[in-house]
Order: C-alpha cells, then sequence, then structure tokens
C-alpha cells in the first residue's frame, strides 16, 4: 500500500505544472515566499489578492474577449498654419505638439496608426468667415490609406460623419463656425494605418487661421480602444 500511494504521488507531481517557490519565509505558523515562478499554465480555483502590480500580455475574459484595460496609444494634434483656400487642402498638424503622442506619429498632416487596433478619431475644424458675399459650402473629409506607406488616400468606410460640410452664410463682415466629427477607424497592416483630414475652402476670404497659443484652429484626438 505504502509503495501504491508513493507511485500516485510521483505520478500527480510529473502531470502537474512545475511551480518554483522562492525566498521562503515563515511567520506565524505560515509559509509565505517573496516571488512564485510557474513554469507551464495556472489555474485558479478560488479568488485571488494581488497587494502589487500584475504585468500580463493580455487579459482574456471567460467569454474569450480581451478585457480592455486602459489606452494603449493616444495623440492630441493641432494645426500648424494657416489654409486660406480656395480648394482643397490637407490640413497640417503641429510637429511639436502640447501633448506627447504615443504611439501615434504625424508627418505632414499623414498621420501613421499603430497596427492592429481599433481607434476613435474626433476632429474639429474653426472656419473663419470673412468677405465672402455668396452662399458657399466648406467641406471636411477624414481619409485612410489604401497603400501601405499612405497611398490611395480614400474617405473611410467604417460608420462615420466622413464627409461634414456647413453651408456659410453671404454678406457678413466676419463670422466664425466650426465643423466637427467622429469615427472609428480599424487597422491591419501597413496598407490602411494612415489617416489625413481635408478640408475644401470654395472661396476667397474663408480661412481656417494659424493656432495662437494656446487656441487652436482645428484639432485631431486620436484614442486607441483595443
Amino acid at each position: 500500500m505504502f509503495k501504491k500511494n508513493l507511485l500516485l504521488a510521483c505520478t500527480t507531481l510529473i502531470s502537474c505544472a512545475p511551480l518554483f517557490a522562492e525566498d521562503e519565509v515563515t511567520r506565524g505558523g505560515c509559509k509565505k515566499f517573496n516571488s512564485v515562478r510557474v513554469c507551464n499554465n495556472l489555474t485558479v480555483g478560488g479568488s485571488e489578492t494581488v497587494s502589487g502590480s500584475v504585468t500580463a500580455g493580455s487579459f482574456i475574459l471567460s467569454s474569450g474577449d480581451t478585457l480592455f484595460n486602459g489606452l494603449r496609444n493616444w495623440a492630441v494634434f493641432s494645426n500648424d498654419g494657416a489654409i486660406t483656400g480656395p480648394g482643397t487642402e490637407t490640413i497640417l498638424w503641429d510637429g511639436a505638439p502640447a501633448f506627447t503622442p504615443k504611439g501615434i506619429s504625424n508627418n505632414v498632416g499623414e498621420i501613421t496608426l499603430p497596427t492592429t487596433g481599433t481607434f476613435l478619431v474626433m476632429y474639429t475644424i474653426r472656419l473663419t468667415i470673412a468677405g465672402t458675399t455668396a452662399l458657399e459650402t466648406a467641406i471636411a473629409h477624414l481619409r485612410q490609406s489604401t497603400v501601405a506607406g499612405g497611398g490611395g488616400m480614400t474617405n473611410i468606410t467604417q460608420a462615420a460623419i466622413t464627409n461634414n460640410s456647413n453651408n456659410l452664410p453671404a454678406d457678413v463682415l466676419e463670422l466664425q463656425t466650426q465643423l466637427s466629427g467622429y469615427a472609428l477607424i480599424t487597422t491591419t497592416s501597413t496598407v490602411n494605418n494612415v489617416i489625413d483630414l481635408t478640408i475644401n475652402l470654395p472661396a476667397a476670404g474663408i480661412t481656417i487661421p494659424v493656432a495662437t497659443t494656446p487656441d487652436a484652429n482645428a484639432q485631431l484626438t486620436i484614442l486607441q480602444l483595443n
């Protein structure tokens, strides 16, 4: 019987995932370890309390979904120079933004997003109208690349306000108005991870003024959701 029990114990130990305890300290009859190293999988049947930090590549729910655990990457860009129109131009963003981007870069108006991920992109454009004598329409386009390296820019296909227009009144001395929009953008590779924002200004006298610190006249905010 003793040999049978010993054999069963050895078999159990071999089949279990190796677990190593280091720096054992005995206090009040209990054994505490400063660190525990698990070589394979570890299943905890009850609750687990961690007083320190937990580092992991990802957290998976029982449903199989990845747990959202804070923002991965983000950026807030403000316009650099003024845009005077008329015509369609890509909005240029300040190369030294007030908030340092994380994982997102700007190159002369082309914004490169990490791959892969889903991003909430929000924009606001403030227009100054002065000297127009006819009813005009300004249009903003949020675009996404279809060719690696930022080529083939086209209006995004995800549900969003992709074409945002504003009818501008005629016969005004001067006023300001805003265009704003948003999109959920998904990137899967370097083919579709570049975005930009363009503005069509239909006539002279309708402009996006140059930013005056700390006030911007166009802003792009990007938050990576997963």
